[in-house]
């Protein structure tokens, strides 16, 4: 079967091919796109049924609750460490041509084996993949919430790039609408074509076009409040970096084991167009013209806060073409 690379995708086709009763050895999940039909073989174009695809992640959910001493009254506890059944979306995060048929095999082996189908990855490759491609969701979800840098824009709203290498923007959404509870931001993945908007209170997530990506990847004019706080985070970095000490004394080798490049390459106090016009005078400067525009914007009421029901944490609901745009109209420099 040929799919859409998503969870979604992936779920759908494991619904269809239990509903025609096919055997689960013949079959061969592969992404849209990159079906090279063996010998025998016949592929057939799979697309998202919705409601089909919750329907057989619920029945998933419910086979590996069985059994499990942290379900109370037939349900997950919130914040459950376990989180089985949400191994689904970390799984399909992954941007390996493998991942649908090692999640299918993942939910093939739920199915059969309930909460046990992790250990069955000591004798069945896909599923030891699958874990695999769980693991580096898990860790690239955990980068985003340490390392993603929001810069707030002459509009007052937010914005930051981001490039994982995993899909997970949809996963660590509703860490960053709680986070950021109240304020109105858009965190985009050029790489995954990918987008998250807070916007009046409501979390959205869809994909981008490569207009889009574009449009977001120039230059946006940052407010008076962003670059005071530039200017005064770089002034306290270099500040640290002592007179006459090598760059192990300075703690550079510690950010060269424990950061990954891509990621050190976007930070502010490294960026050393931060450096170009930041004499004592400017940087007094920036400082006033940010408190005056802080004093200001605190005399407005804050928008709406995002709902628990929005700021879900397997990501949110997609939005429409004219959102992000609507947004890029009100942000651009």
């Amino acid at each position: 079967m040929a799919l859409a690379p998503s969870a979604d995708g992936v779920l759908t086709a494991t619904g269809l091919s239990y509903l025609a009763h096919c055997p689960h050895a013949p079959l061969r999940f592969v992404r849209s796109g990159f079906a090279q039909p063996a010998l025998g073989e016949a592929f057939l174009e799979v697309p998202v049924i919705e409601g089909l695809a919750r329907r057989v992640y619920r029945g998933f959910a419910a086979r590996l609750r069985e059994g499990c001493p942290r379900v109370r009254g037939g349900r997950c506890q919130r914040g459950c460490p376990s989180a089985c059944a949400r191994r689904v979306y970390t799984i399909a995060a992954a941007d390996d041509e493998a991942m649908p048929e090692a999640l299918h095999a993942f939910l093939v082996g739920g199915f059969d084996h309930g909460r046990e189908v992790r250990s069955l990855a000591a004798r069945d490759p896909r599923i030891a993949q699958a874990e695999a491609f769980h693991t580096l969701a898990v860790n690239e979800s955990e980068k985003a919430r340490q390392f993603v840098r929001f810069s707030e824009l002459s509009t007052g709203a937010f914005f930051a790039l981001y490039t994982p290498k995993a899909n997970v923007l949809p996963l660590v959404a509703g860490h960053f609408a709680r986070r950021m509870e109240g304020e109105r931001f858009l965190l985009a993945d050029p790489k995954h074509r990918t987008a998250v908007l807070l916007s009046e209170g409501r979390l959205v997530c869809g994909p981008l076009s490569e207009d889009e990506v574009a449009e977001l990847s120039r230059p946006h004019e940052l407010s008076g409040v962003e670059r005071s706080v530039r200017a005064l985070w770089k002034r306290f970095y270099d500040a640290l970096a002592l007179p006459g000490r090598g760059k192990l004394e300075r703690g550079y080798d510690l950010r060269a084991n424990f950061m990954p490049k891509r990621i050190a390459e976007g930070l502010v106090e490294l960026d050393p167009s931060v450096d170009d016009g930041w004499s004592e005078g400017a940087w007094a400067e920036a400082m006033e013209d940010g408190e005056a525009e802080a004093e200001g914007r605190a005399r407005k009421p804050h928008a709406r806060p995002v709902s628990r029901e929005d700021a879900t944490q397997n990501g949110a609901p997609g939005f429409a073409g004219s959102a992000v745009a609507g947004w890029l109209g009100g942000a651009g420099s």
